[in-house]
């Protein structure tokens, strides 16, 4: 993200931007657009909401992949536990923040970055 901000950070500066979102925002982009000059008008466009607990064939998975927080948080309210025997996949740092903080790392870790 920072490599694109510092590529078009000049062509942002006094835009207008909507910036729609979920109900759980990560505050990052926004406040990074607006540090460019950006005017961002956020709009709420759907709530973050836990899925009913599925029956997954556990023995058969070697892979998990976590998209946000959320996924996170909503997977170990149900299970408990990532079996160690999992390789963990995660999208962003605020991803594996909560990775860490629940007591587990990233094995591979999708960069929110640009190379």
């Amino acid at each position: 993200m920072q490599a694109l901000l510092k590529t078009y950070g000049e062509r942002i500066k006094t835009k207008k931007i909507l910036f729609p979102r979920s109900a759980l925002p990560n505050p990052y982009l926004r406040n990074e657009l607006v540090k460019y000059g950006a005017v961002v008008e956020e709009l709420v466009i759907y709530e973050n909401r836990k899925p009913a607990k599925a029956n997954y064939p556990f023995q058969r998975i070697g892979k998990i992949f976590f998209t946000s927080p959320s996924t996170v948080n909503n997977f170990l309210s149900d299970y408990g536990i990532i079996p160690q025997e999992w390789q963990i996949l995660c999208k962003g740092s605020v991803t594996r923040e909560a990775l860490k903080k629940a007591g587990y790392e990233s094995e591979v870790f999708v960069y929110d970055e640009i190379p």
